[in-house]
């Protein structure tokens, strides 16, 4: 007898979800250094943090996207069953983008000049929020599905 390539729904769901809560405890990790950092942008007060503070904040961003792509190795290797197929490869090209778009913003933290490439920060932030809604759009649509 052959195996299935595939898993069940009840499989894939719970590898599915596995990964959320992998990737949402890093988000959770990281957040409290991304709302500092947001506060010394709003402050102009960038230069004027402790070194090892800004140093310590782009190690953290760092490794959030480290985490960001194993996640999205997870997610591509993952094996949809066949009526999901559609909705996983719109989720994983979703996730992928919202990997590409942290490190843009991990890449924007000029650690030896201790300063930030604002263009580049603020674009980062608007495609996270905007991948974001549409990764959990279709998190919550492929549950629905696999039910």
């Amino acid at each position: 007898m052959v195996k299935s390539k595939f898993l069940s729904n009840q499989q894939y769901i719970t590898k599915l979800s596995e990964i959320v809560q992998e990737t949402e405890a890093a988000g959770e990790r990281v957040a409290p250094f991304f709302e500092k950092l947001a506060q010394a942008i709003a402050d102009d007060a960038v230069a004027a943090m402790p070194s090892a503070e800004f140093k310590e904040i782009a190690v953290e961003f760092d490794d959030v996207v480290e985490v960001y792509q194993v996640a999205t190795k997870k997610l591509s290797a993952l094996k949809a069953p066949a009526r999901m197929i559609g909705g996983h490869t719109v989720l994983n090209k979703t996730f992928a983008q919202y990997t590409d778009a942290t490190e843009v913003m991990a890449q924007a933290l000029d650690v030896s000049g201790q300063k930030i490439d604002m263009v580049a920060f603020n674009q980062s932030e608007e495609d996270q929020d905007a991948l974001m809604t549409k990764f959990y759009s279709q998190v919550q649509r492929l549950m629905s599905t696999g039910v």
